[in-house]
């Protein structure tokens, strides 16, 4: 860096803070990213715990079948019962379809129970409870994206759920997280740094204009 030499101490220290300035920026970026990607890991396997949190629940009505205590039908309507009034996060629940797929139990939109799910299909035409039926045919558990409105809402977000099958009765529980809401925090923070490191970026660019103006 021969062409250093061209300007005074003082703008090199300027220039080289400048530089320094704009790297940190950049790993701190990259950190940032490497920060949320893990959240969202955490989060899915969050989600996965209380899917499996649920399905202990079926497996549980299922052990008083065979014990004696309750007949088939009582230990699925309990069951049910029981599943619909799991929340978590505030708003966030768990439904129950078949392997057709048809609902069984929506806690948020009763409109569908009894449904025939085929044909269902997403704002983006994705027809997801198929995708749903496919997976845990396939794996017995898994992930599925998809937009679908949050509680309350119409317009739909961004959605990750996660689907498991309780083999005996022929279900598929899930739960999902709203990718919005755990991605808004991240964008945020990400935004005010970046905002922050800019101003800095631009203080030190002066300073140096100045400095190489006053020469």
């Amino acid at each position: 860096m021969l062409w250093l030499r061209r300007f005074s101490l003082t703008q090199r220290l300027a220039f080289i803070t400048l530089l320094m300035a704009i790297i940190l920026t950049l790993l701190t970026i990259l950190a940032l990213n490497r920060h949320h990607e893990a959240l969202r890991q955490q989060a899915f396997s969050e989600n996965q715990h209380l899917v499996e949190t649920a399905h202990s629940v079926a497996t549980a009505f299922a052990a008083r079948v065979s014990s004696g205590q309750l007949s088939l039908e009582e230990a699925k309507t309990q069951a049910l019962e029981t599943i619909a009034t799991l929340r978590y996060d505030e708003n966030n629940y768990f439904w129950v379809q078949d392997d057709l797929p048809r609902m069984i139990m929506h806690p948020m939109r009763s409109d569908l129970d009894g449904q025939d799910l085929r044909n269902f299909e997403d704002a983006n035409g994705k027809r997801f409870f198929t995708e749903m039926a496919e997976v845990v045919q396939q794996q017995g558990e898994g992930f599925v994206e998809y937009v679908w409105p949050l509680p309350g809402e119409t317009a739909p977000t961004e959605k990750i759920s996660y689907v498991k099958s309780f083999k005996p009765w022929g279900w598929t529980i899930g739960s999902g997280i709203y990718l919005t809401r755990l991605d808004a925090e991240y964008s945020h923070l990400r935004n005010l740094f970046i905002g922050a490191s800019f101003a800095s970026i631009l203080l030190v660019a002066g300073l140096m204009a100045l400095i190489g103006g006053s020469r």
